[in-house]
């Protein structure tokens, strides 16, 4: 064997043996099992607060950017999904909507009937399992929604600028700009 083969060859098979260590992503369908199997109630669907997918709550709508080291042309903003800023719902926590929200991903992603359709949906996408996660700021929700990748989260990002939009105003503040 050539050294540059042999060369090859030694730096192959430590990269592959990496990969071994790599959590596998999972199939959103079988991460729809599992969420549903744990937040959702048994073979039906939660009763879901009145004003939870309404629209109207939206205060506005943010992307979510990460930063990527390029190597030398120093760090790049990649778009990761969308954040909506919510106003509050009496006597829900986070933990609470989260699991609502996380329910209607899994439902929706597995095609259940009886779940709620949402026009421009910004908390599920056919074919995908996105990340949600629910926080509290200034006494509102901030649900951040996040994607594996860049097609995703613009997918994410439009859906949630168009849901926001379907509110009946004709001067939404969800959809004045950053700045």
């Amino acid at each position: 064997m050539s050294m540059p083969r042999v060369r090859f060859l030694a730096l192959l098979v430590p990269c592959s043996a990496c990969s071994l260590f790599l959590p596998a992503r999972k199939d959103p369908a079988s991460e729809a099992k599992e969420t549903e199997a744990a937040v959702c109630p048994a073979g039906r669907a939660p009763e879901y607060p009145e004003n939870l997918f309404d629209a109207r709550s939206v205060v506005r709508v943010e992307e979510i950017y990460s930063s990527v080291r390029t190597g030398r042309s120093g760090n790049e903003a990649r778009l990761q999904g969308a954040k909506l800023r919510l106003r509050p719902i009496a006597g829900m926590t986070t933990s609470d909507f989260e699991a609502l929200l996380l329910c209607h991903q899994a439902r929706r992603v597995l095609g259940r009937s009886g779940e709620i359709e949402l026009t421009s949906d910004p908390y599920w996408l056919p074919q995908s399992w996105l990340n949600i996660t629910v926080e509290s700021e200034s006494g509102n929700f901030l649900v951040s929604v996040r994607g594996p990748d860049n097609k995703t989260a613009n997918q994410i990002l439009s859906r949630a600028m168009a849901f926001a939009a379907s509110a009946p105003s004709f001067d939404n503040p969800a959809l004045k700009p950053n700045g």
